[in-house]
């Protein structure tokens, strides 16, 4: 009588679970590793922000930018209460008036550099470089759109006037930072010129 030979689907299947398991936990891992990478980028670039300058189609169109708004855009990127990442684009006369005002939703992909902007008006795609920084919290940083259509939106999001089909389009931001309170206190106690006598 032949022997029967043990079967070893228990121990393939124990394989094939201990292997399925490894992969969830590897891949769990990089999910952490990504959004540990996400959140840094978005704490970077998380503020207040100037445009310092504007090229499009390779050009520089800075005084585009400064004729139609004689005062700075401004870009913020912020986390709300309620955990939402909020942006907002403006620019407001010396008479308080704005002339710039657009606003919506972004995301920050770190694997690919990405800065989404989201608006009622679209999606816009911006690859972020902060490689003109001199610092980790960076006193500058390029976006760059990713593509034509990119391009467009981000010259439609500033609502310039003037120009056609775009094919490049980037600006660069600079950190706005606001006085402290120990250099607001500094500043007001500076003596004052005494007043002109007749």
């Amino acid at each position: 009588m032949r022997k029967k030979h043990p079967h070893c689907f228990p121990n393939a299947r124990l394989a094939l679970f201990a292997l399925v398991l490894a992969g969830a936990s590897l891949t769990a891992a990089g999910c952490d590793a990504d959004s540990a990478d996400d959140d840094a980028d978005r704490e970077k670039l998380s503020g207040s922000w100037r445009i310092t300058d504007l090229r499009v189609d390779g050009d520089p169109a800075r005084a585009s930018l400064d004729s139609q708004y004689p005062n700075a855009v401004s870009l913020l990127l912020r986390v709300d209460e309620s955990k939402n990442e909020i942006f907002r684009v403006r620019s407001v006369s010396d008479q308080g008036d704005t002339l710039l005002g657009r606003s919506g939703t972004f995301n920050v992909d770190a694997s690919d550099s990405e800065l989404e902007l989201n608006t009622e008006g679209g999606f816009l795609s911006l690859i972020y470089d902060f490689e003109a920084s001199e610092t980790d919290d960076p006193a500058r940083v390029e976006l760059a759109a990713e593509d034509d259509a990119d391009a467009e939106n981000l010259v439609d999001l500033l609502a310039l006037d003037g120009f056609g089909n775009v094919e490049d389009a980037s600006i660069t931001i600079a950190r706005e930072r606001a006085l402290t309170r120990s250099l607001r206190s500094s500043l007001s106690e500076r003596p004052t010129a005494p007043e002109a006598t007749p």
